[in-house]
This record gives C-alpha cells, structure tokens and sequence, in this order.
C-alpha cells in the first residue's frame, strides 16, 4: 500500500463513528456544523504543506497534545440527568493517574457540571448525546478549532439508557474510548510499534470506503500508522481500550487478526496508562519540556517567506499559550 498522507490522520483519528462493527463506517460530520468542518480541512492542508517526512509524521502525533497550562480538563455536559452524566463521569475519571499531569474535572461528583451556565471559565470537554456517532475531538482540537457551544465529544443516545448499563459492555469500552481521544491519544492500530498496517486488507478497504463514499481518499490515512522518532509509542495491546472495532473483511486474516476486535475492549490497560504519562508526565518541568521540544520541532519544518505563512499562523494558534 503506498504510503499516504497523514495530516488527516491527527483530525480524522478521532473523529470515526464508533459503529464499524455493524459495518456502518462513516464519518461524524453529521453533527458538526459545515464552519468548523472546513476549519478543520484548513488545518490539514497547512499540515499537509509541511510534507510528509518522517520526522513531520511525528510531529503530527504530537501536535494536539494539551500543553503543560492545562492541569486539569474541565467537562461539561449538554443536556442528560445528573445520574447519566454522574456515570459517565465515574467511568471516564478511570484516566485519573496519579503519575500522569493531566486529569478531568467535572464538577460536583452527584451533580456534574452543565454546558453554558454562567462563568467565563473555558470547558475544554463538552458532551453532547444528541449528534449522530460515538466521537471525540482529538486532544487540544477541542479548544482550538471549537467553539464553547460546541460539543467536542458525544455518545449518541447515551441519555436513553440506564445508568448502570453504562458500566458495563460497549458502552462502557466507547466512553473511555472517547475520553482516550479527548486526551490525545490515537488509534491502537496507528501504535507505530504495531502490526496493523500490515494486517488490513488494503484493497477491500480501499474499494468499500471510497467505492461507497463513505470517506475520502485522503482520509484513509486513519487506517496508517504514526512513524518517526518522537511519536509517542508503547508496545501495541491487543487490549487496549483504543482499539477500534472494524469489519473482518477489512483484515487479511478476518477476526483471526490480533487487531480485530467485536467491540472496544471495556478496560484501560497498564499500556494504555504508560501512553498517557508519557504525554503527560506528573513533573511539570518535564511537561514543559516535552512542550517546547514539540514547538521547537514544528518551527524547523516551517518554510521561510510567504509559503510558510500560514504555518506559522496556525502555531501561534496552537502553541500560543504554553
């Protein structure tokens, strides 16, 4: 398979519709508004700008990792009882690692914040139930390319269902899927120390998606994984609460493949929580850090004059509050 482009793999890996093992692959745009889609689209292209290198395909996995100001997450929600959104809550605070810099902050354990209410303070998480797919804005995404009215994650019909059935099962496995997103985290299959690219099925999933306009060319890049030096990666976990479920004819060896799974796993594994400390290591020195590692890396791949305007536009956006 010829190797694609991955700027859409930082945007569109979160943002896939969790359904795929119904066979029912299609993006989320449904319930984004067509302005921050194009946003988005603008991102890509200046991404796509910076080539396609190694070393550029590693700063893209990098590039929406929340920077050392966020200490905490804060999360709201969009419509759902206090008992639903109390559930939800508990399931995702399952990320909270004490060895990790980073955390969520939903407000009052019985009675989880609302979207919208009044304050000024910035959420950076905000739930909705009511858009189409089981999705989440990836990492720092949520801040820079939505707005405070947006939801930035949403678990459709979630608010329908009982709140002890949110514990258990698929449901469950979404929702820390979804939060894993929010932090920053890409698919398992992307795990550069993984074997997934070599176990799909490269021309079905090529003909399936594009032969039923379901998605983009370019956009298959969400099936590839990250390369390059300083992309965060442990070794690849068939358990991981990020692998998606995807069709068995999307595999070589269909559900014999050991990244082939029914439904998300329901369990945050140790590899998992390794994968968020090393984004966000509880020193905050090491935070910054990373931080300006990460700065520095975008600035050497930014061409001088005019052609790397927009670049650098798009890192003042991005990098702008440390």
């Amino acid at each position: 398979m010829p190797r694609l482009s991955l700027a859409p793999v930082v945007i569109v890996a979160a943002l896939m519709c969790g359904q795929a093992a119904a066979e029912d692959l299609h993006l989320f745009s449904g319930g984004v508004s067509q302005d921050h889609l194009k946003r988005l689209k603008e991102k890509t292209n200046i991404l796509e700008s910076l080539g396609n290198s190694d070393a550029s395909r590693a700063f893209y996995a990098g590039f929406s990792v929340w920077p050392p100001s966020y200490g905490k997450l804060r999360v709201c929600f969009f419509g759902g009882s206090d008992a639903t959104n109390a559930t939800v809550a508990e399931i995702a605070g399952q990320w909270t690692n004490a060895d990790a810099g980073l955390s969520f902050d939903f407000g009052k354990a019985d009675k989880p914040r609302r979207c919208g209410k009044a304050g000024k303070r910035e959420n950076q998480i905000r739930i909705s139930y009511e858009q189409p797919g089981e999705w989440s804005h990836f990492g720092k995404n949520a801040v820079v390319f939505a707005g405070q009215n947006d939801a930035s994650l949403n678990l459709e019909g979630f608010n329908k269902i009982a709140p002890d059935k949110l514990r258990e099962g698929k449901e469950r496995g979404s929702i820390l899927h979804q939060f894993g997103h929010a932090l920053g985290l890409l698919e398992e299959h992307q795990n550069p120390n993984g074997v997934c690219e070599k176990e799909f099925d490269w021309n079905y999933i090529t003909s399936y998606l594009t032969g039923g306009g379901l998605i983009l060319p370019v956009e298959l890049g969400w099936y590839e994984k990250m390369t390059g030096a300083d992309v965060v990666g442990v070794d690849f976990d068939a358990k991981s609460i990020m692998l998606s479920p995807l069709p068995e004819k999307f595999f070589l060896k269909g559900a014999a493949s050991p990244c082939f799974v029914k439904q998300y796993n329901s369990e945050i594994t140790e590899l998992d929580r390794k994968a968020v400390v090393s984004m966000y290591p509880a020193s905050k020195k090491a935070r910054r850090a990373a931080f300006e590692k990460n700065k520095a890396a975008l600035q050497k791949l930014i061409p001088a004059g005019e052609k790397g305007r927009a670049a650098r536009a798009l890192m003042k956006t991005v990098f702008g509050k440390p």
